[in-house]
């Protein structure tokens, strides 16, 4: 009778701890399905490298005297806050002048551009995204000519740039994508010209159009 009674009393503990045993492993379980919580605010490493075509329009002195030349870009990402990427872009494209008249000695023009990027990745699926951007931030124009046999530079002007558009990006892995995109720009330079032609030299319109490849 007393075997009995230890062994009931033993199987009723053992039955108790095996069912705290598969709890522990259910929430254990739980635990790792549990997703990783994403850090809200976070450094960002991604940079990029890319060719840029100008195509400048409206009644002002690039686009009526200018060509620009395919130049080049570089972006960096640095901080990303809830999604939104913070970073900066430098671009530089070379202008030849298409209209002396309008430019005299001066037989190019050198574009650079300044300015900080902020940013969004709207994924599409694990090999495409949608990068919706603004940029804010400084032109400056160097133009250079020839005197004589000697090529001289003529000074230059600066400008606040702004700029909206999208890229688009395709993963070719975890490390690096390729891109394509196309934006506006505007520029308001500071020039003092005779108030009739002031509009003509102080502004200039275009659309942008990148292709590169970017590291993450």
């Amino acid at each position: 009778m007393k075997k009995l009674t230890l062994l009931t009393i033993l199987l009723i503990s053992f039955c108790g701890f095996s069912q705290e045993e598969e709890i522990q492993q259910e929430e254990t379980q739980t635990e790792i399905k549990k997703p990783k919580k994403v850090r809200k605010i976070r450094p960002d490493h991604e940079f990029s490298f890319y060719a840029t075509q100008h195509l400048n329009f409206g009644d002002n002195f690039l686009s009526k005297g200018h060509k620009s030349n395919i130049g080049f870009g570089t972006h960096k990402n640095i901080i990303n806050v809830y999604g939104f990427a913070l970073g900066f872009t430098y671009e530089y494209s070379r202008y030849r002048v298409t209209d002396p008249s309008l430019a005299g000695n001066i037989k190019r023009t050198n574009y650079h551009n300044f300015s900080g990027r902020l940013a969004y990745d709207y994924k599409l699926s694990d090999q495409m995204t949608l990068v919706p951007y603004i940029k804010i931030g400084g032109a400056i124009l160097k133009q250079k000519g020839y005197v004589g046999d000697y090529d001289r530079g003529f000074g230059g002007f600066e400008g606040d740039s702004y700029t909206f558009g999208v890229n688009f990006n395709y993963n070719l892995d975890k490390t690096v994508h390729l891109f394509m995109g196309l934006n506006y720009n505007y520029v308001s330079y500071s020039v003092n010209s005779n108030p009739e032609y002031q509009s003509f030299f102080d502004r200039s319109n275009q659309i942008q159009i990148h292709l590169g490849i970017g590291f993450f």
